[in-house]
């Protein structure tokens, strides 16, 4: 049998809010039905009651209407009908399957057994129960198409039922009425589905452009939230340049004063340039980073041979400062980008190296069950808790660093987002007085080196 893939529907979280929807709809109205399915119960039940002769058939159909009723009713208190997933229960399946039987099953009680007069208002009432069916479950094709296929087992069963066992004559003239109502069952079924097809077109233009106005909301609050950052980037920036611009300025017009001042004024010169240049290129850095111009370049790096590399650059350097530099590596290889690699750790031993003033710093790398992870040690000042969910913010400067001359609180926030680019993240620990460590956590994971 060829599946109707009008009826199909997807896993997919549009296709699980429209049956939400679907259900949400019948469910608001499922009480104010049920109350009318009881009331019309009773009325049918009395315009028979004192229009038949046997009473049996009707007593059936009417306790068999209070038990579908009392089913409703409870179903509803119990909320059932509110969640998609009762459409796939069994108690979802007989009782829309029962109350479709009831109404359909009326036809036992008045077919070819009331007055002409009587039967016919029966009977429009009995098509007219079908439409009401149609309107009201055509949301939810489950739950129409079992209500419709109880409906009509009814119906149907019922005039077969007269024309089988009862009606004697020699030209079945119910065989007209038969063809008529299977006509109309189908007419049911397809108007149904052309209702259902369109109310399904507008929930899926309801989701999408609730979707869209999510989208543009999420849109619009990151661009503001990026015109914030770049308004406190140029203010910070435009206050760290002030400083030395000033000095150049001064130095300038000193200069232009007292020419034999040339010696002195030269080196003050020279380092106000050196800081405008390196707020410059700090900016510049973090520039080509936002706009994704940094390239990673993966390649087998050697720990054992890049750190003693690492050390031969800056251990000079932190000598003059009559620092230590030690460094624990474990043999092994990582998959990396070197580069940017030694850009992190450089900014992180230079950034170190500013607040430490006796002791060193220790640069260890530990092959921990998330991957690679290096850690830089130092003994310096330290960074007070309220701080260190900052120091990693653009401009943010320690309060123990408060001018322009050591820093422009770019560094570290470079350090984040090469991070970032690398696939790591960043962390830090530190105890006021005590010093720091700064930790770059990679997924990438050790290949340890067998000497054997």
């Amino acid at each position: 049998m060829k599946k109707n893939k009008d009826i199909e529907k997807p896993a997919s979280a549009e296709a699980l809010w429209i049956e939400q929807e679907s259900l949400q709809k019948i469910a608001v109205k499922a009480l104010q039905t049920t109350l009318i399915v009881i009331l019309i119960l009773h009325m049918l039940t009395l315009l028979i009651y004192f229009n038949i002769t046997s009473k049996v058939a009707l007593g059936i159909w009417y306790l068999f209407g209070l038990f579908v009723s009392a089913w409703r009713l409870k179903s509803i208190t119990s909320a059932e009908i509110q969640t998609s997933h009762k459409s796939k229960s069994t108690s979802f399946v007989f009782l829309k399957f029962f109350t479709g039987l009831m109404w359909g099953s009326f036809a036992f009680v008045f077919f070819d057994k009331v007055p002409a007069n009587v039967q016919t208002l029966c009977m429009l009432i009995t098509l007219g129960i079908g439409i009401f069916t149609m309107t009201m479950l055509y949301s939810h094709l489950p739950s129409f198409h079992l209500t419709l296929a109880g409906y009509a087992v009814g119906l149907l069963s019922s005039i077969l039922f007269q024309i089988a066992f009862i009606d004697n004559r020699p030209v079945f003239e119910n065989y007209w009425i038969l063809g008529l109502v299977i006509v109309y069952v189908y007419i049911l079924k397809t108007q149904g589905h052309q209702m259902h097809l369109e109310y399904t077109k507008s929930l899926q233009t309801q989701y999408h452009n609730t979707q869209l106005i999510k989208s543009l909301t999420v849109q619009s609050q990151t661009a503001l939230e990026a015109v914030s950052t770049k308004n406190r980037f140029f203010a910070s920036a435009a206050h760290d340049m002030r400083q030395p611009v000033l000095a150049l300025d001064i130095y300038a017009e000193w200069l232009d004063k007292e020419p034999n001042m040339s010696a002195v004024l030269s080196p003050k010169i020279a380092l106000a340039t050196k800081s405008v240049t390196a707020l410059f290129d700090s900016m510049f850095d973090m520039a080509r980073i936002a706009e994704g111009q940094v390239k990673v370049e993966v390649s087998t790096v050697n720990l054992r041979v890049f750190f003693e590399t690492l050390a031969m650059q800056y251990r000079p350097i932190l000598l003059k400062k009559n620092l230590f530099l030690r460094i624990h590596v474990i043999d092994g290889e990582i998959q990396t980008d070197p580069t940017l690699l030694n850009r992190i750790l450089w900014n992180l031993i230079s950034n170190a190296s500013k607040f430490t003033f006796s002791g060193g710093i220790l640069v260890a790398c530990r092959n921990k069950a998330q991957g690679c992870r290096i850690e830089v040690w130092d003994t310096g000042i330290g960074i007070a808790a309220d701080e260190q969910e900052l120091i990693f913010d653009e401009f943010y400067k320690s309060k123990n660093n408060p001018g322009t001359s050591d820093g422009f609180g770019l560094g570290l926030a470079i350090v984040s987002e090469i991070a970032s680019l690398l696939g790591g993240s960043m962390s830090i620990k530190s105890t006021l007085g005590k010093g720091t460590a700064m930790a770059l956590q990679l997924n990438t994971a050790i290949m340890l080196i067998s000497h054997t």
